[in-house]
């Protein structure tokens, strides 16, 4: 029985001998809507985040809206802004200043990409390959 799963997830291109980073969330009251995502790849880094941030991006590239767009002329904004305050939130996170807590996460990214603009942080090297990917879309 063991060699049918490990062929299964062969044929899925997931291989057991691999490390792999499996995340996700569990609705207790629904399992259905239960969600996990498994992520396997080389890493450069301890804890594997160049895997998470490659699959996060390939995620985001995926969005597919047109369907969607039909019942809801505002889908593509609402999940722009659920992620935008996603980013919001993890700023709040590492953020020392403690003003920081009081404000939306809109506001933090708003800040936060305001000091890196103010720092000229991306006109650094360390940024400047970061921005404006506008090609692998």
């Amino acid at each position: 029985m063991a060699t049918d799963h490990k062929a299964m997830l062969e044929k899925l291109g997931i291989y057991l001998d691999k490390p792999v980073t499996i995340c996700g969330s569990r609705f207790l009251e629904d399992s259905t809507k239960d969600l996990k995502i498994i992520i396997q790849g080389e890493s450069e880094e301890f804890g594997s985040n160049d895997l998470k941030l490659r699959a996060a991006l390939n995620l985001i590239e995926s969005f597919d809206f047109k369907f969607q767009e039909e019942d809801d002329p505002y889908i593509r904004d609402k999940t722009y802004i659920t992620l935008i305050d996603l980013i919001g939130a993890m700023i709040k996170s590492y953020w020392l200043d403690p003003s920081m807590k009081q404000k939306m996460n809109i506001e933090v990214v708003k800040d936060f990409i305001e000091f890196f603009i103010n720092e000229k942080m991306h006109e650094s090297r360390d940024f400047k390959g970061l921005l404006d990917q506008e090609d692998e879309l």
